[in-house]
């Protein structure tokens, strides 16, 4: 059962991108809609909840920036989007996620405590980062400057903040789960409205609700799982994301190969699959 909810997140992270691009709207649209779609889903599942407010106010303040730095984190993905492609920013971002998410549960959190933990885990993320290297580059096949990859260089860091603090509090995820959408609530919409003051009037902004509201499912199930699994355990998985984002961007978004051989990302994309397997095993 914890396997399911762990795999969650990543069918809502996946099928995201896909709906983003459909939309085609701009990222100010993007993150305003992401943003009341989160908050919606923080609200709905409070009030079917009602639970007993226990938390501290620096507990409450910690989980705000986790929110708040996962919608700096979701940000880059925006902008990267129109500067790589879908299918070239989900495989990168997935490889700078695995790095930092793993030296922290490890570090911080002594997951993977025992030798073969470390060795099945090592492994895991050479088949990870090695699938993600084979997946990218399958946008349009030009050449991209560094400059085109800074934006998701720069925002992974808040992905990084994003998952290692709920190991960090121990309280109940519906609890977290509020103070963390409310992060995301005011740090999305405030960007958005920040560039572009009338945003709430485009039509795009309330359909990408839409994709706000299965990233508000995906992170409460992500919480879940993080404190039933690990911190790096759950967030791996969630990175099989990256399969269905990639295919979608190839397939659905008519991103082309260019060079690349549709061979070389689909043995990439085993490569992960198969390293999310195993450090679920784990």
């Amino acid at each position: 059962m914890i396997f399911l909810i762990a795999i969650i997140p990543a069918l809502c992270w996946g099928i995201n991108p896909l709906l983003v691009g459909k939309i085609n709207g701009h990222s100010e649209n993007e993150m305003f809609g992401m943003g009341i779609g989160d908050g919606l889903i923080a609200l709905i599942f409070w009030l079917f909840s009602q639970p007993t407010v226990t938390i501290s106010g620096v507990t409450f303040g910690l989980a705000m920036i986790s929110g708040a730095a996962w919608a700096i984190g979701q940000l880059g993905q925006y902008i990267s989007y129109r500067l790589l492609g879908v299918s070239k920013t989900m495989p990168i971002s997935t490889a700078l996620q695995l790095v930092g998410t793993s030296l922290i549960g490890v570090l911080m959190f002594g997951e993977w405590g025992s030798s073969n933990q470390k060795i099945l885990g090592l492994l895991a993320i050479m088949l990870i980062v090695a699938g993600s290297a084979l997946s990218a580059g399958t946008s349009d096949g030009r050449k991209k400057g560094f400059s085109c990859y800074l934006p998701l260089l720069m925002t992974t860091i808040g992905y990084w903040i994003y998952s290692c603090i709920p190991k960090l509090v121990k309280v109940d995820a519906l609890q977290l789960f509020l103070p963390q959408m409310l992060g995301i609530l005011i740090v999305a919409v405030g960007w958005a409205i920040y560039h572009q003051p009338t945003v709430y009037r485009d039509k795009q902004s309330w359909q990408n609700t839409l994709p706000g509201i299965l990233y508000g499912i995906a992170a409460f199930m992500y919480i879940l799982s993080a404190r039933s699994i690990g911190v790096t355990n759950a967030y791996i998985i969630g990175q099989l994301s990256v399969v269905i984002s990639t295919l979608s961007g190839l397939f659905f978004l008519h991103e082309r190969t260019g060079q690349q051989s549709i061979v070389s990302v689909a043995t990439g994309l085993l490569f992960i699959f198969m390293g999310c397997v195993t450090t679920a095993l784990i």
